[in-house]
């Protein structure tokens, strides 16, 4: 762990739309995104910030803003847990094709969500509807709550 580059009390330090940590693996640093700040509604999530590569995007990250269409490009590798939670305008996302880990609820409470883009090779698998079990057979409409097991190729 590289420390925070960014303070939400110091504005001028602030890369645009969003607060972020620098991590460093070895020689390599990257970025997890840990805010979202921004005003507008229709996304397309960075690559790229002050020169680093973006790989994540952070817990709670868009938690609770007005965003209506999020890309979340292939480069970034990992979303996790609650990163969308409570976007109540949210109405699409398309994830990316290189997705090595989506958190839990990171899409809980999005209450406008119709329409999510799964990374191809993706699989749903099995779909939890409460108690139920349900395999879905290409007729099967996903309601409030659901929550699917997907399967991918990597």
């Amino acid at each position: 762990l590289c420390g925070c580059n960014t303070t939400p009390d110091d504005p001028e330090k602030l890369p645009g739309d969003y607060e972020y940590i620098v991590y460093s693996l070895g020689d390599e640093q990257f970025i997890t995104l840990t805010k979202y700040v921004g005003k507008a509604t229709d996304v397309v999530v960075p690559t790229e910030l002050d020169g680093l590569p973006v790989m994540e995007i952070g817990e709670n990250c868009f938690a609770g803003t007005a965003v209506v269409s999020v890309i979340v490009p292939d480069e970034i590798t990992v979303i996790e847990r609650s990163a969308f939670a409570k976007c109540a305008s949210l109405t699409s996302v398309k994830l990316p094709e290189n997705m090595l880990y989506l958190g839990v609820q990171a899409f809980a409470e999005c209450s406008s969500l119709k329409e999510i883009t799964l990374p191809d090779g993706a699989l749903v698998m099995i779909v939890k509807r409460g108690t139920e079990f349900l395999v879905p057979n290409g007729s099967l409409h996903l309601q409030a709550g659901d929550k699917l097991l997907l399967i991918s190729e990597r």
